[in-house]
């Protein structure tokens, strides 16, 4: 596996890391992806709700985004940054304009937040965005 732990958290299709993730998340190789995902979690940042997220995000071109959510200790809720919504402005900030979006990863489901700013500005693009998730553990 991967050291996943890197300030680097987006890459080219071509970059080898991008080229692991497509080979382990996609392919769903059988009791590899929640192992990933829960080691990219360790990055997050939770200090107000000690709730650790982690979002891998890829596009059609092949190139991946992985975020994380961050909360600021002292500050509302409403100043945390998720994790889908750090993958996708990391996606954003490495494409010319907005990329077309294939598959998420997350390590829960998206809030009513996340789900918008992933649809938005064209909520009728003809893109399919797979979400993958964990099923809850009851």
């Amino acid at each position: 596996m991967y050291a996943l732990i890197s300030p680097k958290m987006w890459f080219p299709a071509q970059h080898p890391i991008a080229q692991w993730l497509t080979e382990t998340l996609v392919s769903g190789r059988e009791g590899t992806v929640l192992p990933v995902l829960k080691q990219l979690a360790q990055l997050a940042q939770p200090a107000v709700s000690g709730f650790h997220v982690a979002a891998c995000l890829q596009d059609i071109a092949g190139n991946w985004a992985v975020g994380v959510n961050a909360e600021l200790p002292g500050a509302p809720y409403t100043t945390t940054i998720h994790a889908e919504q750090f993958a996708l402005a990391l996606m954003l900030s490495h494409t010319a304009s907005r990329p077309a979006l294939q598959n998420l990863w997350v390590t829960a489901a998206p809030c009513c937040h996340c789900r918008q700013i992933l649809t938005e500005p064209d909520p009728w693009d003809a893109t399919l965005l797979t979400l993958h998730f964990p099923a809850p553990a009851f």
